[in-house]
């Protein structure tokens, strides 16, 4: 999944062809979730579902009450086939996309946290890069989730899995920053041919523009666009060279 442009939140799923029409059907209301059936898929046999809503908290719930229905719906033909069918083998398989700031088979947060899941669950959940899991495909990056084990497990493990994937999803989303500081402290950032300032570039992965005091002002600013993470990282180094500026002038 991934937080759209608009701040909606998007589930991708994947669908086998012959349950599209019933998971089309399941999905119109007006529930406010928009459903969608994307161009291109990495298996001939399956489409990939999008399940969006907007990025409010409700909106989320929504949505992924939404990816459990569908969920429901591919590996149940039936509602009635539930009792019978619950401690049978099942897949879910979903795509995430990937970014520098993305990429969940890095994450040691996400093996503990699907290791974790597989020890309260019983289901098991792997990921998948693009060169592995499809390398023939064209598409944009994205890595492959797979949740396999039984009906029961795989549907508790799904919620979980979802949430996981909202949280980092916004954790890596870019925003801009704004540190206002007085007009005496920017020389200690634009130093040496601004040196330091392109050094905490490097160590924070996050993009830095200094704006000077406009006419009649006593302050400037620093701009800082990267991810929450990147963001708090440029900010302690900032604050670190000043105060060396500022305590032990050169």
């Amino acid at each position: 999944m991934n937080l759209g442009g608009d701040g909606a939140v998007v589930f991708r799923v994947l669908c086998p062809v012959d349950r599209i029409e019933a998971v089309s059907r399941l999905l119109v209301g007006g529930t406010g979730i928009r459903f969608d059936c994307a161009s291109a898929s990495p298996f001939p046999s399956d489409r990939v579902l999008l399940i969006s809503s907007s990025s409010s908290s409700s909106a989320q719930a929504q949505a992924q009450s939404a990816l459990l229905s569908v969920f429901d719906c591919i590996v149940l033909p039936s509602t009635h086939q539930y009792h019978h069918h619950h401690h049978l083998p099942v897949v879910c398989r979903l795509l995430s996309p990937t970014s520098p700031h993305l990429c969940i088979q890095n994450m040691p947060k996400a093996a503990a946290t699907f290791d974790h899941l597989h020890q309260e669950t019983g289901a098991h959940i792997q990921v998948f890069a693009k060169d592995r899991a499809f390398p023939a495909f064209t598409g944009p990056p994205q890595e492959l989730l797979t949740i396999s084990g039984t009906f029961t497990a795989v549907r508790n493990a799904l919620v979980a899995v979802s949430t996981f994937l909202l949280d980092i999803a916004a954790s890596a989303a870019e925003s801009t920053t704004q540190m206002i500081l007085p007009y005496q402290y920017l020389p200690f950032l634009t130093a040496n041919d601004a040196a330091d300032l392109s050094h905490i570039k490097q160590l924070s992965g996050a993009n830095l523009t200094v704006e000077d005091p406009k006419a009649g002002e006593t302050t400037g600013k620093v701009i800082i666009l990267g991810t929450a993470e990147q963001t708090k990282t440029a900010q302690s180094l900032l604050h670190g060279l000043i105060f060396c500026g500022v305590f032990n002038p050169s």
